[in-house]
């Protein structure tokens, strides 16, 4: 992953075309409040407007100012999270299909797949849509936390887990997180209804709802 993704470590600045030069804004303004000693909030009206900015959520931004504190380069700051996320990306979905399949072969291939997708590359970087980087990163972990109830695994831990996964999609991109919620849904429900054991399908049915609906 590491390999494939040497491409963000380019020379020069990013890339300001499509809708990149509004998220090195947003970056910006949380570096720089960071720096002061606060905590930054603005309003959707900068920029683009509302209609556009309505659909993202503070926490890509306010992960590159956090970092920035410590990078001091804004441009590599971004940079380090696009290729970190991009990577996670990867390793998430290996472990959701590893989990799934029981298989470390299946879970390799599905993270390959996942890293090399060009409609992955192309919102981040072509239409500079850089906080669905992190949205990537995040979205297989519901799935996999799914499956840990289906194999027997503490519940608890898995519930939270998957809730929390799911609030922080929210705090990436709103609309992407409904339709994941949406998703996630079905998923449980065609894994109830192909469940083996009654007792089980109950108990995963119930743990399933529970984790959906916090999202």
């Amino acid at each position: 992953s590491l390999i494939l993704v040497r491409f963000y470590f380019a020379r020069g600045v990013l890339n300001w075309s499509g809708d990149g030069s509004s998220h090195i804004c947003y970056s910006w303004l949380a570096s720089v409040s960071f720096a002061q000693g606060e905590i930054p909030i603005w309003t959707n009206y900068l920029g683009a407007g509302s209609p556009y900015l309505q659909f993202y959520g503070f926490l890509f931004f306010y992960l590159v100012g956090f970092l920035n504190l410590f990078v001091g380069h804004l441009d590599w700051t971004i940079k380090f999270v696009l290729a970190g996320a991009h990577v996670a990306s990867g390793l998430g979905m290996y472990f959701f299909v590893r989990r799934l399949c029981g298989s470390r072969r299946a879970g390799f291939v599905a993270g390959l797949g996942f890293v090399l997708c060009m409609w992955h590359m192309q919102q981040t970087l072509i239409m500079g849509r850089f906080p669905l980087s992190l949205f990537y990163a995040l979205l297989p972990w519901p799935f996999y936390f799914v499956e840990r109830l289906r194999f027997g695994s503490p519940l608890a831990p898995a519930v939270i887990g998957g809730g929390l996964v799911l609030g922080l999609l929210t705090f990436v991109h709103p609309g992407y997180a409904f339709w994941t919620v949406g998703a996630l849904g079905l998923y449980i429900g065609v894994r109830v209804l192909t469940g083996r054991i009654r007792i089980l399908r109950l108990k995963f049915a119930w743990c399933g709802l529970v984790l959906w609906l916090s999202g």
